[in-house]
């Protein structure tokens, strides 16, 4: 127990807890802060007892913007000032303003400046604030001073009331900036399940530095507890996004831990190359980075609640821009609730600038799994399974719809000349593809395309790629593929919608 009185500084990088802490006086307690971290504090006191302090949080990255939430009540906007010193910018995010994301023309967003000093800060609640270029090691820190917060936060309570939607449509509307009201870090995953009730389950974190974008996390299940857990840290904010009525966000205070691998997200890039996924793309263009992730069930999956895809908030332009889609929203976590021996990943990019443009992928996928990526721009094919990296041109006049990533995974009920020469045949947006990585046969095959009638579509003799794309002209019909090299014939019948 810390008892009223008491003095204690808690220096960047030391961590204390205590069952139970009673300060009347924040000259008294003082949690620190520098560019190696902050320092960390953890008790259990009830909500209407709550001691005060002075907490200090560092943002010395200057020319930047910074996603912030204040640990202490009584804080106004004049926090966030040093006498002699003037910060570009102070915000707070309007979800009722229509957010379009790009490449519609004009696209707005929810960014309202703050002017007033005396504007009150809201624990609970996030902010953009631009780090004044002339900040120096000593005056890099934002100081607060104030009560603190210890119990459960409900950001949906009638005192808080931080989670807004204003509909109709969850692609333009719902993105709530909210941020971690503790002193010490939020670990999502090691302590109850976060609640929630329309929101998606995921948190966005600006990530300035060397990756300048969104980047998002899962919330974990209950059952992945420990695998990807959220790092959120002392004074970050972060995006969560409403999707109906009434959203409803409980984070339990047994979240709490002392964690200072990571101090608030300005340049850490390990944090944007974290992979987790079936297959993880990077895009790095313009000194920026953004990512993509797959999740492909490689069985069956018998389940009443399946993981739903994670929506996509787009950083700035000047900045590279990852995604697919489902329907009218831009998906940045792609799940499929269901296994097919045969996938296409349609992958929305966006260059930050025009020039050199590089995509990684890191796979995480059964031995005998195939994955492609098709640049419908150059007509290219590239096996990633053996060279994961692909560097092209590209600028934003290129079409957005550019590239397909290609999942095959042969199932066991094949013909036996087609497992024996690898080859698989698919369909695709008014397009027949025939996976073949046999040179041998490609280059005396035969392939002949059929309507459901038995009328001829297309007869042609040709040389057969590692993957060969014939477009046909056909909608919603079933067409029979037969693929001819000497006496042997691959048939298979696809649909095209």
């Amino acid at each position: 127990m810390l008892s009223n009185g008491a003095k204690a500084i808690i220096g960047p990088g030391a961590s204390f807890t205590f069952a139970e802490v009673v300060n009347d006086d924040p000259a008294n307690l003082h949690i620190k802060s520098d560019e190696t971290g902050s320092g960390s504090l953890i008790y259990t006191n009830t909500e209407n007892d709550q001691p005060y302090a002075t907490v200090e949080l560092w943002v010395g990255n200057t020319e930047q913007w910074h996603l912030v939430s204040p640990p202490t009540t009584n804080t106004t906007a004049l926090d966030f000032y040093i006498e002699g010193l003037q910060p570009t910018g102070l915000m707070w995010y309007d979800e009722n303003v229509n957010y379009i994301p790009p490449p519609a023309p004009n696209a707005a967003n929810g960014w309202t400046t703050i002017l007033d000093l005396e504007y009150p800060i809201h624990v609970g609640q996030g902010y953009s604030y631009y780090q004044a270029s002339e900040r120096t090691a000593e005056t890099g820190r934002v100081t607060f001073t104030g009560q603190l917060k210890s119990d459960d936060i409900d950001y949906s309570s009638a005192g808080l009331d931080l989670l807004q939607y204003s509909g109709p449509a969850p692609e333009q509307y719902g993105w709530n900036l909210i941020g971690n009201p503790y002193t010490a870090a939020l670990v999502e995953g090691t302590g109850t399940v976060t609640e929630i009730a329309n929101i998606e389950p995921a948190a966005w974190i600006w990530e300035g530095g060397n990756t300048n974008n969104y980047f998002v996390w899962r919330f974990p299940a209950e059952e992945d507890t420990e695998e990807h857990p959220i790092v959120i840290p002392m004074g970050q904010a972060f995006f969560v996004h409403a999707i109906d009525d009434q959203p409803e966000m409980k984070i339990y205070a047994d979240n709490r831990k002392h964690n200072h691998d990571r101090p608030i997200y300005k340049k850490s890039e390990e944090f944007a190359e974290e992979v987790y996924g079936d297959i993880t793309l990077m895009a790095y263009n313009n000194e920026a980075t953004d990512k993509l992730v797959i999740e492909l069930p490689i069985e069956e999956i018998n389940t009443d609640e399946p993981r739903m895809s994670i929506s996509k908030l787009f950083g700035p332009p000047e900045s590279p821009q990852l995604f697919s889609r489902e329907g009218v929203r831009h998906i940045s976590i792609q799940t499929y609730p269901d296994y097919i021996p045969e996938r296409i990943v349609d992958v929305g990019y966006i260059p930050g600038a025009e020039g050199d443009q590089l995509f990684t992928f890191a796979i995480d996928l059964p031995a005998e799994a195939e994955v492609y990526l098709e640049d419908r721009l150059t007509g290219w094919f590239q096996d990633l399974i053996e060279n994961p990296e692909y560097a092209f041109q590209g600028s934003k006049e290129d079409d957005v719809d550019r590239f397909r990533i290609h999942f095959i995974l042969t199932p066991d009920d094949v013909d036996e000349f087609a497992v024996e020469h690898e080859i698989s045949i698919y369909a695709w947006d008014k397009a027949v593809y025939i996976k073949n990585p046999d040179p041998k046969l490609g280059a005396a095959s035969q392939v002949y395309i059929y309507d459901m009638y038995g009328k001829v579509v297309l007869t042609e003799s040709m040389h057969l790629n590692t993957l060969t794309r014939i477009p046909v002209t056909v909608s919603n019909s079933y067409l029979v593929v037969k693929v001819r090299n000497g006496d042997e014939v691959i048939t298979e019948k696809v649909f095209i919608k």
